[in-house]
């Protein structure tokens, strides 16, 4: 026994003198995810803060909504590339991908017509953007406080209803401003998409917490 633990000591001895750039450590999937994770906040905040002002706040709605929304595609492939598990889950991030995918085609559709015709109103976009900027903050604070839960799914699942709280707040936000009939019919069928999107998410983390809990 002696000689065992001798044998230990002089491995772990040996073990701590080798440089630790020699050692590749594997991240956990929630390790690779949260890291991931930051990279796509930050990003999002960015192109979100410095999207264009382009005088019509219906046009700078869609500049700044199509941001989001690849934000909110950058964040389901992250799960499904770092270690989402649960089935339920991973389907809402898929359906996000898909749904966002068709939303920005239609968004961008809409932003070539809106250029071709462009009307200003720098007073009106001047409040509208007062009310963009506060909206953005209070989001990005909310992704940015979140704790780790240990878990990628959950992880995921308290970001995804943070970003979408954010959405339906830029979509009462526009349709409080908008003049524009199409712009209003496409804010308002972004409110029905994402309110049962985001019933869909906290619905699904109850039910994960509750097993989780049991567990």
């Amino acid at each position: 026994m002696k000689k065992f633990l001798k044998k230990i000591f002089v491995l772990m001895t040996i073990c701590i003198s080798i440089p630790s750039n020699n050692f590749i450590f594997a991240e956990s999937d929630e390790e690779s995810y949260l890291k991931e994770d930051k990279a796509i906040t930050e990003s999002l905040g960015s192109n979100m803060i410095y999207a264009p002002h382009t005088g019509n706040v219906n046009l700078d709605y869609l500049y700044q909504m199509i941001q989001h929304h690849k934000g909110a595609i950058d964040m389901a492939k992250n799960l499904l590339n770092n270690g989402g598990e649960n089935e339920e889950v991973v389907q809402i991030a898929k359906d996000i991908i898909k749904n966002q995918t068709i939303s920005i085609a239609s968004m961008e559709s809409l932003m070539k017509t809106l250029i071709e015709n462009l009307t200003q109103d720098k007073v009106r976009e001047e409040k509208y953007l007062k009310d963009y900027e506060k909206i953005v903050k209070e989001m990005m604070c909310g992704l940015e406080n979140l704790k780790p839960t240990g878990n990628v799914d959950k992880d995921f699942l308290q970001s995804m209803i943070v970003h979408h709280q954010g959405a339906i707040d830029m979509v009462n936000s526009i349709i409080k401003y908008t003049d524009n009939a199409e712009i209003k019919k496409m804010a308002e069928g972004e409110l029905q998409n994402q309110q049962p999107e985001i019933d869909n998410t906290k619905s699904e983390e109850e039910r994960r917490n509750s097993i989780w809990k049991r567990a």
